[in-house]
């Protein structure tokens, strides 16, 4: 409906005599909808969902005997689904998914009423019902037997439910359904066989139902013809996979990873000229991959380089033997993951002469001999053949490799599609590629720990895109590059234990967060710009040749300055054991006590400032205890007058106030600090103590906007675009924006509350920070958990 609108049900809609469809969905309508609905009896179509509508769902829209569409997602309604809906005998669609707010209960059997729907028995009266999803709810108990009582049905979608015992057999009677997605349930029996008899099934979700009993793959399935999507993932699926699964020739997508499958993947299954997709990885498969001219093929047959596959995931299984030389067969392929196996032999050159090829997987193997040359495979982004055997020199083009040896090749940057460059921890010589930034689109240079020499690349000045750059523990030498010190993207730049030379500029970019230049000849003095950059938290400035007065630290958590030419004052903030050897070997500074190791400041100079400062606190205290009363009073008026100045919009139901928020925004709350703001925890309920595991204690996570000088303006904009999108979205798997609180020199955004920190930190633990929590550590976030959380997020 364009704008977002907010107050009740429009009821002056029932003016339009008319009216066949109504969408009011993903606005802002509170309250609950009213039972005299049924006064549109010419719907055809209802659409509210995406609104805040509360209470219960009307039974009258039972009466809508027209309505071929209902939506009601993501809504805040209480009661479960009204039996008279299974009434609706021409309803072909029906949504109902999202809505947190009822209570547990039973599918209700009405709905099998709904001949042309797909399940609940309400749903068997609806005669033309042909699409039921009512996936992502908190439906309970077993799926009616009888199911088959909607012939119609072509998809089912009950996954994301707690739904338990068998599944029905009884599926096999609904000979029109093309989709069926059980994934995420509770049942408990395996595969019904006489699923095999759907021979119109385009697509089969079984995926991730940890409560059924280990079980075989039945061979019951390869029956289906038509099949194009199968995903059984994170069952516990054991023994072989069967022969039979070439004869699925429709079959297109195939993902059987997470299981306990072993010995052979059959040869016939990469003989299907549709397969495209197939994800094996974490099995206990085992075998060789064979030659094109092996008679007897045990495992993945080079056959598979012939047809339309464009992803191969067999990561985390026993494999062993060569990679076929008819890899470069596959024109298609795209994503090739062969990691954590035993594969031997040399890397087939015929791999990268594949144009299609982008993110290849081959580290944790026995891979031996000379990286081939790239000749075509030109659009390669990831390339990752670390902790293997290989020798020699580093080709062109390749972007991400580890544990070799040997030189960086000059035109390495004429890959143009490069953004990572990763070759840390090897024994790489010679020079980074003077050409490695031309394409402007790197965003990662990590080579740290090798043995490179030289300056670094100019171009690299000009990467604007450029976050993190590591080149500690090298032999580099000379000036950094000019442009490279106010790159605006260039938050962590690790220089240490090399020869850098030259002076650090006046102006830094401003989004840098950690800054390590240890163990260089870095001179001149300490900018006075660079203890001054908002998102500063690392510093690591010893053993160079800096010299200057030391001025203000403030906001910076780790500090090292020692064993250069620096003077002055210690600040007081950095007097404590934490910085015990921050400022070692700088015979010009002092302190004014001895806990560092720092000489103590002349007794002369210490002796006046108390007694200036004894001044000045006087001077204070009697301008101030003559006006006290009025200080005193102007004080509670501006406390009492606080909550009445701020505005609370909600966009969802809320048992808290503004002032439950704001009382919780103390210093020992705060869990995120950054450029634009602070994020608190709060209890919504001043009674309860936050440290404490208390379900029945709300918690929420409140972002607090800074609204100051020159950054108003922009920070202004960014909250209310934050705003603008967050409170439209109803989606489970984003958080929920829950209300904005807003006054003339602060915002505030009130989140849910979630535990284990950001996605950031578990994807970026390596780079160094240090506040990662141990859950976070302790988790090895691989590539393939990493694709899990990009289709997630997708």
């Amino acid at each position: 409906m364009g704008p977002t609108m907010s107050n009740g049900f429009p009821k002056s809609f029932y003016n339009c005599s008319k009216l066949v469809s109504l969408d009011v969905s993903q606005n802002n309508f509170v309250g609950k909808v009213l039972d005299d609905i049924h006064r549109m009896p010419g719907l055809h179509q209802l659409n509210i969902e995406g609104n805040n509508f509360s209470g219960n769902i009307p039974a009258s829209i039972g009466r809508l005997i027209e309505l071929r569409i209902l939506q009601l997602s993501v809504c805040q309604f209480n009661n479960s689904f009204p039996p008279e809906n299974g009434n609706l005998s021409n309803l072909e669609r029906l949504e109902l998914a999202y809505m947190t707010t009822i209570m547990p209960a039973r599918l209700p059997s009405e709905f099998t009423k709904l001949k042309k729907l797909k399940f609940p028995k309400a749903f068997y009266n609806c005669s033309k019902l042909v699409s039921l999803d009512v996936s992502q709810n908190n439906f309970v108990g077993k799926v009616p037997d009888d199911i088959h009582r909607m012939p119609g049905l072509r998809q089912l979608n009950i996954e994301g439910n707690n739904f338990s015992g068998n599944i029905p057999a009884s599926i096999r009677w609904l000979i029109e359904l093309r989709i069926l997605q059980l994934s995420a349930c509770q049942f408990n029996n395996s595969f019904p066989l006489e699923i095999g008899n759907l021979s119109n099934l385009e697509r089969r979700e079984l995926a991730y139902m940890t409560t059924i009993m280990p079980a075989r793959l039945p061979s019951e399935f390869t029956k289906l013809k038509k099949l194009k999507y199968l995903w059984v993932a994170g069952w516990s699926l054991v023994g072989e996979i069967p022969d039979t699964i070439g004869e699925m020739a429709a079959l297109e997508y195939l993902d059987l990873a997470r299981n306990n499958l072993s010995r052979n993947i059959p040869s016939s299954l990469f003989m299907l000229k549709n397969l495209s997709i197939v994800f094996l990885y974490i099995n206990k498969l085992s075998g060789e991959i064979p030659r094109l001219d092996t008679s007897a093929f045990r495992m993945l047959p080079s056959e598979f380089t012939k047809k339309k596959l464009k992803y191969l995931w067999v990561a985390g299984s026993s494999l062993v033997g060569e990679i076929p030389d008819t890899i470069g067969e596959t024109a298609a392929l795209e994503y090739l993951d062969l990691a954590r196996n035993n594969l031997s032999g040399n890397i087939p050159s015929s791999l990268f002469m594949l144009k299609n090829l982008s993110i290849v997987f081959l580290y944790i193997n026995k891979l031996s001999g000379e990286i081939p040359r790239l000749v075509e495979a030109l659009n390669i982004d990831v390339l990752d053949l670390s902790e293997n055997y290989l020798t020699g020199s580093i080709l062109d083009d390749f972007e991400r490799l580890s544990k070799l040896s040997g030189t960086l090749p000059p035109d390495l940057g004429r890959c143009f599609m490069l953004e990572e460059f990763m070759v840390s921890s090897n024994k790489l010589t010679g020079k980074l590629p003077q050409h490695l930034g031309d394409n402007g689109r790197l965003i990662e240079l990590i080579a740290s720990d090798n043995n490179l020499s030289g300056q670094l690349p100019k171009s690299l000045g000009s990467c604007n895109n450029l976050i993190i750059l590591r080149v500690e523990n090298n032999r580099f030498s000379g000036n950094i590059p000019s442009g490279m010190w106010t790159l605006l993207s260039l938050s962590k730049l690790l220089l240490s234990n090399n020869s850098f030379t030259g002076e650090l500029p006046e102006r830094l970019s401003r989004n840098l967060s950690r800054l390590e230049m240890s163990h260089n000849k870095f001179s001149g003095n300490i900018p006075a710009g660079l203890t001054a950059l908002p998102l500063l938290t690392t510093l690591l400035l010893d053993q160079n040749q800096l010299s200057v007065q030391l001025g203000r630290l403030a906001g910076i958590s780790f500090l090292n300055l020692s064993s250069n030419h620096l003077t002055g004052r210690i600040p007081s903030g950095f007097l404590d054991g934490e910085y015990l050897r921050s400022f070692l070997n700088n015979p010009g500074l002092c302190a004014s006590s001895s806990s560092i190791n720092i000489d103590k400041c002349n007794s002369k100079s210490s002796k006046i400032s108390v007694r200036f400062l004894v001044l000045i606190i006087c001077s204070v205290i009697a301008t101030l205890l003559l006006p006290l009363f009025f200080v005193i009073r102007v004080f509670v008026r501006r406390k009492q007058g606080l909550v009445l100045t701020w505005k609370l919009t909600s966009f969802h139901k809320l048992n808290f106030t503004g002032s439950d928020i704001m009382s919780g925004m103390t210093e020992n709350n705060v869990i995120g600090r950054g450029g634009s703001g602070m994020v608190y925890r709060v209890a919504v309920n001043p009674s309860c103590d936050i440290a404490a595991v208390n379900p029945s204690c709300e918690i929420v996570a409140v972002k607090r906007i800074w609204n100051n000088g020159m950054l108003e303006h922009k920070l202004e904009k960014q909250f209310f675009a934050e705003v603008k999108t967050l409170s439209s979205i109803r989606h489970f798997k984003i958080v929920k924006l829950l209300c904005c609180i807003s006054s003339g020199d602060s915002k505030l955004l009130v989140y849910e509350y979630l535990e284990n920190g950001s996605l950031d930190l578990w994807l970026h633990r390596k780079s160094g920070a240090s506040n990662v929590s141990d859950s976070v550590q302790q988790v090895n976030l691989d590539w393939p958990k990493r694709l899990q959380i990009v289709v997630g997020v997708a």
